[in-house]
């Protein structure tokens, strides 16, 4: 198999992976305790369901996204602009959302910190498979395909 296409379908299952687990924990998260272990009924009804609702439209689009990358991996090379739309516009806006808690004093760095290199590493190698994929050496199969 050509590498560009592994390492791409590489990408798509971390990020599916990823994606699930978040969308797993989201779910538990929305049927179960609000963060710090408060059940939804303990908190001021206002308050209450802005959590649940937050909690569920998270869920619902992670388990949207995981989705997503797995449909890429259908057509890795094809489909590699959804790398960069993981990288834009969930990796980005992760982080943040990351910085802002703890700018907003609601988080420690060190509580963050991990997560936060993590979706670094995360986004430079979903952009770099991205663009290595893009770049003019077609796969084996493709180049088969253009002669026929």
């Amino acid at each position: 198999m050509d590498k560009k296409v592994m390492l791409l379908r590489f990408c798509y299952w971390l990020g599916a992976v990823l994606d699930a687990r978040a969308a797993i924990l989201n779910t538990l998260l929305r049927f179960h305790d609000l963060p710090a272990g408060m059940a939804a009924h303990q908190l001021p009804h206002e308050f209450g369901m802005q959590a649940l609702r937050g909690a569920g439209d998270a869920t619902a689009l992670m388990w949207g996204w995981t989705a997503l990358l797995i449909w890429a991996d259908r057509r890795p090379v094809e489909r590699r602009g959804v790398l960069l739309l993981t990288w834009a516009l969930v990796i980005l806006l992760l982080q943040i959302h990351m910085v802002q808690a703890w700018m907003a004093g609601f988080v420690e760095f060190g509580q963050i910190a991990f997560w936060f290199f993590f979706l670094i590493g995360l986004g430079v190698l979903f952009g770099f498979s991205a663009l290595y994929a893009s770049s003019k050496g077609k796969s084996p199969r493709l180049r088969k395909i253009h002669h026929s």
